[in-house]
């Protein structure tokens, strides 16, 4: 987390919001499963 404090007051809410970070890699998840589902579908 040191690059986030190179940026003063602008990732401030990031620490107190450990929750937040998992949106985008749950989103990221989300997308890479449902091509992969998509692309195994469309192999059979």
């Amino acid at each position: 987390m040191v690059l986030f404090a190179e940026i003063p007051g602008r990732y401030d809410w990031i620490p107190d919001s450990p929750w937040i970070l998992l949106l985008p890699a749950g989103l990221f998840a989300a997308a890479i499963a449902v091509k992969w589902w998509q692309r195994r579908r469309g192999q059979r």
